[in-house]
């Protein structure tokens, strides 16, 4: 993204939110980071360490944890 942390172009993007700022160096001041989405899916880890962040995706609320994704039930979503 942009040199202020605005998106440039139209696509589907999913944003994480580090609120205690310990996102790592690759995000937008340690809270915010972006990715634009390529596939039919969440597939990737973010940053060189794995970190939990929730996702909301067509109005459903899931985890990502260590690179697996969960409901809120703690159910691993495929």
């Amino acid at each position: 993204y942009g040199e202020n942390g605005e998106i440039l172009k139209d696509g589907k993007y999913t944003v994480y939110f580090r609120p205690n700022a310990d996102g790592g160096t690759d995000w937008f001041y340690n809270v915010i980071y972006v990715a634009e989405e390529t596939g039919s899916d969440i597939d990737a880890v973010i940053g060189s360490d794995p970190h939990n962040v929730k996702i909301m995706e067509n109005g459903n609320v899931s985890i990502l944890k260590n690179g697996v994704r969960y409901n809120l039930n703690g159910a691993v979503v495929k």
